[in-house]
Formats: C-alpha cells, structure tokens, sequence
C-alpha cells in the first residue's frame, strides 16, 4: 500500500498521468483486497476520471471491473445471512 501510494505521489508531482492510472489501479487492488472498500471507491472514481482524460482503455476497463467487484462484496457484506 505504502509504495503504491508514494508512487502516486510522484507521478502526480512530475504529471505523468498513465503513472498516476496504473499507480490507482495497484492501490485500488491492495484497499480491494483487504475490504477497505470505502476507500478504494474514491481512487476508482479518480481512475476512471484520469483514464477518459487521457484515453487510456485499460485504465477504465479495470476501474469498472475493480467497482463492480467493490459493490458486489458491499452487497455481500450487508445482506444477512439465511
């Protein structure tokens, strides 16, 4: 998480805008995997917003893949149990 984030940092600091998406993408999946949910949605929101910006495909494939996965484990965790 850390480096993901340091590296977000720095590519925006130089504006290199594919190095902020994949940077997003990387820190999305790390908050993805440990259910930090809430914080991930924000950096996806910031990635699909980047990726129209500079027309990067995969970029906004993924941040529609990673949201959908988001909202499904959301749904999963407020659903109660039979």
């Amino acid at each position: 998480e850390e480096s993901f984030t340091q590296a977000l940092t720095l590519y925006k600091s130089i504006a290199k805008s594919l190095g902020q998406a994949n940077s997003l993408v990387g820190l999305s999946e790390v908050l993805i995997c440990q259910a930090r949910y809430p914080e991930a949605k924000p950096l996806l929101d910031d990635l699909a917003q980047l990726s129209n910006q500079i027309d990067y495909e995969w970029g906004r494939d993924r941040s529609k893949k990673l949201l959908a996965e988001v909202l499904e484990a959301e749904k999963l965790c407020t659903e109660p149990s039979p």
